[in-house]
């Protein structure tokens, strides 16, 4: 048996959401995550078991979040892989509380934190607060930067060396008015040169929306054929 794990963080497109084994009847997502998704499939591909903790619809801050509190469980051992989707940008969302008994969310088997969940389709009043007196666009691809930075110095600092992070996607609704795809890859490109990255996180460049042939059954996911593309171009150029 292999001792080592794939670990897979991410949003809907890393849950594997819209897949004919990941839909209900009202195109929702199931709470088990597709087994014909690109992680799953990288997974075989590298003979490895997979733990897939990604959650449809959420952001970068709750993504965070989730990566930190395995590891502050030591669920994560140093020699398992670490593939880490981070999700857009203007998705956020508020910790409520940690480690709460009675809390269980529907996409985890396991007992988990309160989070709520902030996002432009969210009709509550918390969320259009947000969006409509606070949310501001660089300030959001700052924390992501910024995300992305502090999980890969905690992985490291825990001897987890093994990790890929994947840029985020860009084309969801824009708060600020513009084209989001070209204004948010914008704002992305600048931090990049700017090298308000640290110097030696391993980073994919190349996300997974902007490799689509087909859609799911949703007909807003990846499909399976872009799936399988995907995982195949992760496999060759990150792990072969």
């Amino acid at each position: 048996m292999n001792d080592r794990t794939l670990w897979a963080f991410g949003c809907s497109h890393t849950y594997g959401h819209g897949l004919k084994d990941c839909i209900t009847e009202k195109n929702g997502a199931p709470p088990i995550p597709s087994q014909l998704g690109y992680a799953s499939i990288l997974a075989k591909k590298l003979n490895l078991p997979l733990k897939n903790l990604s959650r449809p619809g959420v952001g970068n801050k709750h993504i965070f979040f989730r990566l930190q509190q395995e590891i502050s469980k030591n669920t994560i051992r140093s020699n398992d892989i670490i593939l880490v989707q981070w999700s857009y940008i203007e998705r956020n969302c508020i910790i409520q509380s940690i480690d709460t008994p009675d809390e269980r969310h529907f996409f985890s088997t396991d007992k988990e934190d309160s989070v709520k969940m902030l996002a432009p389709w969210v009709k509550d009043k918390t969320s259009k607060l947000f969006y409509k007196s606070l949310y501001n666009e660089v300030d959001a691809v700052w924390h992501t930067v910024n995300y992305i930075n502090l999980a890969h110095a905690i992985l490291k600092g825990n001897g987890i060396n093994d990790t890929l992070h994947i840029a985020p996607p860009y084309g969801g609704k824009n708060m600020d008015g513009g084209n989001p795809a070209v204004r948010g890859r914008g704002l992305w490109d600048i931090f990049v040169k700017k090298n308000y990255f640290l110097d030696d996180i391993p980073m994919c460049k190349q996300e997974i929306t902007a490799m689509v042939v087909d859609k799911a059954l949703d007909n807003a996911h990846p499909g399976p054929k872009t799936q399988q593309i995907y995982a195949d171009y992760l496999f060759d150029n990150f792990y072969n």
